[in-house]
């Protein structure tokens, strides 16, 4: 099946609370959106209903050592073909295995 992603509304506003450059925000929506391509290399959690999870990563503008780390859950939609962004989470770290969470 075919699929397309649907990022609502809530999930595009707590992107952008995590500190993403402008260039970063077009490049993480285009990947998201391009999720649907590689499905069959990603996690699924059978329940309680089946959920994809994907982790992307990108280094924080300005700094050698961060990174952002993304984990976007999806799942499928009553509407065929369309997989939804139910929650999406997101933390810095650095090469010395610190953690901020945002």
């Amino acid at each position: 099946m075919n699929y397309r992603v649907k990022i609502p509304p809530e999930a595009r506003q707590e992107i952008g609370t995590w500190g993403l450059a402008r260039e970063q925000i077009v490049a993480l929506f285009l990947e998201i959106h391009d999720i649907p391509n590689r499905l069959d290399s990603m996690w699924r959690l059978a329940a309680p209903m089946p959920t994809w999870v994907v982790k992307i990563d990108m280094p924080v503008a300005g700094s050698p050592i961060q990174r952002h780390n993304m984990t976007f859950y999806l799942t499928e939609t009553e509407e065929e073909g369309v997989l939804l962004v139910v929650q999406c989470d997101h933390d810095i770290d650095d090469d010395l295995g610190e953690e901020e969470t945002q």
